[in-house]
């Protein structure tokens, strides 16, 4: 169906880009379906900047990178996610900044030495420059959140450099915008509690009403217990030592 320029234009009226991604993201241990699903996005977008850009805000970029992931030794996930991400990145430089965050979130969610090359190589002020071009766009912002919160684990050198180019007030700005979305929610609280193993940092969450909008965070995310567990976490740290 997806072949015909008419019936992409349907699909996309009536949802279908919404149910793709869902169900990609609810099947993602299944190969042959997370495959096909991409290639599905692929040719609905093909040739419509709007309908790339509205698979990227979903988190379909994210998906298909996910599932590529999982499947690396699937032949048809990685050429249909290969051509995928190839149409949804090409002549969109707001997909392209997804793309960038979804790999170095990848890049730097277990591997350490990853996280020091990432700073070395200034990519947090990289990060915060893509988060302020898009201050509006909940995908960006979760997996740019995500690989703030990543690289600040463990790493002095990353908290301080996040903390003075700007980066927390960025993440408690995204909490304040984004209350209702436990996936920015969790991620931003994480973050925050990683980098306030910092004094300084704690200053700046405090100064930019941080701490309310962790409260804040915390009254309104009773569903999403990871939401409510990095909240409890991080009000401890963000007020030790704070007058």
């Amino acid at each position: 169906l997806t072949e015909s320029e008419e019936f992409r234009q349907a699909i996309c009226k009536n949802e279908g880009t919404e149910a793709v991604i869902k169900s990609m993201n609810s099947r993602i241990e299944d190969a042959r379906s997370c495959s096909h699903a991409a290639l599905v996005l692929s040719n609905l977008s093909f040739g419509n900047l709007e309908a790339k850009e509205h698979v990227g805000h979903l988190g379909g970029i994210a998906a298909i990178a996910k599932a590529m992931t999982l499947h690396s030794d699937v032949q048809a996930m990685q050429a249909r996610g290969s051509l995928a991400l190839r149409n949804l990145c090409y002549n969109s430089e707001k997909n392209q900044a997804h793309q960038s965050c979804v790999a170095l979130a990848n890049m730097s969610s277990i591997n350490p030495d990853n996280r020091g090359r990432i700073v070395k190589a200034q990519g947090v002020r990289v990060m915060l420059k893509l988060l302020n071009k898009y201050p509006e766009s909940g995908t960006a912002l979760e997996d740019g959140i995500s690989i703030l919160r990543n690289i600040a684990a463990g790493n002095e050198v990353a908290q301080a450099d996040i903390g003075r180019s700007g980066g927390i007030e960025i993440i408690v700005h995204a909490m304040q915008r984004f209350k209702a979305d436990y996936g920015i929610v969790g991620k931003s609280t994480a973050a925050l509690r990683y980098l306030c193993f910092l004094e300084e940092n704690r200053s700046r969450v405090a100064a930019c009403g941080g701490i309310e909008a962790i409260v804040s965070a915390l009254k309104s995310s009773k569903s999403s217990a990871v939401a409510v567990e990095n909240s409890l976490l991080v009000l401890p740290q963000v007020t030790f030592a704070l007058s």
